[in-house]
């Protein structure tokens, strides 16, 4: 059943459902009917037997008068006859079943209560009678009022047919409506199917757009959520791949040729200490480069992971990134004005963010580097470097672009990633004799 196309499992569970509720309705039925018949039965007796004995009373000098008066109910489905005391009968009865008098009598004599109810079974048809006790002219009698559920059992068959046959109009028309809301269940979850299918083919096509506010939309939207993310993952890595594997080539090119070189016996700077440095240099520049592309990975899975932030000193923190960075460039003029700043966040995060930010005011600066807060959700570096160019205005933090003298390259990226994880906002803008690199925190995010 479960490897059968889910269509097919909804109508046939619809269709069991029905029939299952049917069936119960069935074996509950006679029950239930049998229940309220015997109680109808058993009322109707009592009250055309309470009829029967009012207008016996009329004749109290004369019983047999009262018997003849009584046994008119004959001609009404309830039927009555007398007893006296000793169980004879006051006068002779007409189609009285034998059973039933042999019965009556017996329970007649051991019944205490004023009134009591019995059913017997007569050539297998049920017979139901009430036994009472009343006194007439001063003598004890027994009025014995009984009814066969003949009637009643051909109205339960006929009851019981017209059931039949309205279930089986009731199954028949809802085969249709099942059949329809099967493939209007399944229809919505292919259309999923098909188009998860594309995604794991990375074939990435257009928006799911499913307008639904039931489970099937939400699932819709979780899909749709997740094809965004993984086209602009995947977007992404083929962008770094393309680049990295630009960046990477330039300095092992260099690396290579100048081993060769040197294993040769050429020296390309003139001397062997010269040619090692520049090998150096290159080396620590690959190592650099790879140290940010491990770290912009792990920010990615750092992103789908628990946040685990807690409340530090920003501005403590860019302090102890300027005391270690400057000596990169000690005849600049760091100019820093703090106040302090505390956000909630991941500190190793932002000091590496704070450390690459810091480390492009250094490199494009001409005479001073500027730091300042401003309130309490605000940190701004800036420096008197040329002006952002207008081709890279909005690519400022995209992966290896290219900025004025070098690169802005994988630092103001992860920059970027790390602002982004803390719901902040990055701005570079040219301001004044310079430019400027604005972080605002949201107040949730920052306490003064």
């Amino acid at each position: 059943m479960k490897n059968r196309p889910l269509a097919f499992q909804i109508w046939t569970g619809l269709v069991l459902l029905t029939t299952a509720i049917l069936v119960l309705v069935f074996l509950l039925m006679p029950v239930i009917l049998n229940r309220y018949v015997s109680r109808e039965i058993y009322a109707s007796i009592e009250s055309e037997q309470e009829t029967g004995i009012r207008k016996g009373e009329a004749g109290l000098s004369d019983p047999n008068m009262a018997e003849r008066q009584i046994e008119q109910q004959d001609k009404r489905t309830v039927k009555t006859f007398l007893l006296l005391d000793s169980g004879r009968q006051v006068a002779p009865l007409r189609n009285i079943p034998s059973v039933l008098l042999e019965d009556a009598r017996r329970h007649s004599a051991l019944q205490t209560a004023l009134s009591g109810r019995y059913q017997i079974n007569v050539e297998g048809e049920r017979l139901f009678y009430v036994i009472r006790h009343v006194r007439i002219l001063n003598r004890q009698f027994t009025v014995v009022s009984y009814m066969w559920d003949t009637y009643y059992h051909d109205l339960m068959k006929g009851m019981m047919k017209q059931l039949i046959w309205v279930s089986a109009a009731v199954l028949l028309f809802s085969l249709l409506p099942a059949l329809w809301l099967s493939r209007s269940l399944s229809r919505p979850l292919v259309m999923l199917s098909g188009f998860v299918r594309g995604i794991a083919g990375r074939s990435w096509g257009e928006p799911l757009t499913l307008e639904r506010k039931d489970e099937i939309g939400q699932l819709a939207g979780s899909i749709e959520v997740m094809r965004d993310r993984l086209k602009r993952q995947d977007e992404y890595q083929q962008t770094m791949l393309q680049h990295v594997s630009h960046e990477l080539k330039t300095p092992v090119m260099i690396i290579r040729s100048y081993a060769q070189s040197i294993e040769d016996g050429i020296y390309p700077q003139g001397d062997l200490a010269g040619s090692v440095h520049v090998i150096s240099k290159e080396s620590e520049r690959l190592e650099k480069l790879v140290h940010k592309l491990l770290y912009l990975t792990k920010l990615d899975y750092v992103a789908a992971e628990a946040k685990r932030h807690q409340t530090f000193r920003l501005d403590q923190t860019v302090g102890a990134v300027l005391e270690k960075l400057r000596w990169k460039r000690p005849e600049l003029v760091y100019e820093a004005v703090m106040e302090p700043l505390s956000v909630v966040g991941d500190e190793e995060q932002w000091t590496t963010a704070v450390e690459n930010l810091l480390d492009n005011q250094i490199r494009y600066a001409q005479t001073r580097v500027l730091i300042r807060t401003e309130g309490p959700t605000l940190l701004v570096l800036g420096n008197d470097g040329p002006p952002l160019p207008p081709q890279v205005a909005g690519q400022e933090f995209s992966a290896f672009g290219s900025g004025p003298g070098g690169q802005f390259g994988l630092g103001l990226t992860i920059v970027q990633r790390v602002a982004s994880l803390h719901h902040a906002q990055l701005l570079a803008r040219n301001i004044a004799g310079g430019v400027e690199f604005r972080i605002s925190f949201s107040p949730s995010a920052s306490e003064s």
